[in-house]
């Protein structure tokens, strides 16, 4: 078995771990995602009032939505719990029996992120596909020139 099969599994297991140890803490992360989810929401709807029926600075209301929707993704997505898991782990002793392991502690905190940005990026995405059925401001132009960057 190569080295990067060996990673993989490695990742895999470690993923599905942290995984099932979060479905422990499901109310936890529904209100995560749900603040996740109100913060921009309400940023957006007070552009949406400013905004009115014009615009503000060259920016419509669909603008407004569009921004405010990636910004609950790239929320999601950009978010990092590993200073609060290092943290407890110092203060709590667990960083001893994590460093006696034959992996380094670094990779069970990616592994829990890559966990966490799965779960919660996909519940955004798919709220966000959800609205743009109903609501098409939010819905991405599909003009190649914004693609492009």
């Amino acid at each position: 078995m190569s080295a990067t099969a060996v990673w993989v599994r490695r990742y895999g297991a470690m993923i599905r771990n942290a995984w099932l140890v979060d479905l422990q803490y499901r109310a936890a992360i529904l209100l995560w995602i749900l603040w996740g989810v109100t913060e921009p929401a309400i940023a957006l709807g007070i552009w949406w009032g400013v905004a009115g029926t014009g615009s503000v600075a060259g920016y419509a209301r669909a603008d407004f939505a569009r921004y405010f929707f990636a910004m609950m993704l790239v929320n999601q997505l950009t978010i990092a719990w590993d200073s609060w898991y290092l943290d407890r782990w110092i203060r709590e002793g667990e960083l001893n029996y994590r460093m006696a392991r034959p992996l380094h502690p670094a990779h069970e905190a990616v592994a829990d992120n890559l966990a966490y940005k799965a779960r919660s990026g996909s519940v955004i995405l798919a709220v966000w596909l959800l609205v743009a059925i109903f609501w098409p401001a939010v819905r991405l132009p599909a003009e190649p020139g914004r693609w492009a960057l």
